[in-house]
């Protein structure tokens, strides 16, 4: 997999243009779009608790170990 990192803006119309990009025509791509922003820590924590990423974690059948899987206990 071949990395191209370039920088754009959003375009009156909603849409954003990538020029001279080193791939073949029709060859298929992911882009990933990053907003330039700056989230505070605390702001990022409200949206990775708001977002539900890991709302599967609250799932019962997450929790497989007990204290007497454990190897070694620290104190």
């Amino acid at each position: 997999m071949e990395t191209f990192k370039t920088k754009t803006t959003v375009k009156k119309n909603h849409k954003i243009e990538i020029e001279n990009v080193p791939f073949e025509n029709g060859q298929e791509v992911i882009v990933s779009v990053t907003q330039n922003s700056n989230l505070s820590t605390e702001d990022i924590m409200k949206l990775e608790d708001k977002g539900g990423a890991f709302d599967f974690l609250n799932d019962p059948r997450e929790d497989i170990y007990t204290v007497k899987d454990l190897k070694v206990r620290y104190k």
